[in-house]
């Protein structure tokens, strides 16, 4: 009887504090688990918000090129109407009698309408080249508008 009142006194010295022990382990166990949860949460809304904001990037760079095709195509309409209107001045300069290249020492109307023609050719190059930089430059902005709103 004296070994069984030894050991009961023994788990009750022992065994309460060890119990008092695992219940803390098991109760950091869980706080841990509950933190990994609560982070996997964040980790997994931020990575949510970039996906968005990738996919928003991506429509927009999308639209922008999208806008410049579309100017593109309407600067190619430009310019064939330039070209076609610049035809219709020679054209027109031809049957009011002037030359491709003026005559020497010809008549001042028909080195008028040469100069006239040439003006116009060059007219159509500027022009040409201005609405190229026009479309690079609200290509470019859109694309800064975009990326950085």
């Amino acid at each position: 009887m004296m070994a069984l009142a030894a050991l009961w006194a023994a788990i009750r010295r022992y065994a309460v504090p060890a119990l008092i022990v695992v219940a803390l382990l098991a109760g950091y166990r869980a706080g841990v688990v509950l933190t990994q949860a609560a982070q996997a949460r964040v980790v997994a809304a931020e990575q949510a918000r970039a996906l968005a904001q990738t996919v928003k990037l991506k429509q927009d760079v999308e639209k922008v090129a999208d806008e410049f095709e579309t100017e593109r195509a309407a600067l190619v309409d430009r310019a064939n109407s330039a070209d076609l209107a610049l035809q219709r001045l020679r054209a027109s300069i031809i049957r009011a009698g002037g030359a491709a290249q003026p005559a020497s020492g010809g008549d001042g109307a028909a080195v008028a309408r040469t100069v006239l023609g040439d003006c116009a050719t060059e007219l159509r190059r500027v022009a040409g080249a201005a609405d190229g930089y026009r479309a690079q430059l609200v290509t470019l902005q859109a694309y800064v508008r975009a990326v950085d709103p």
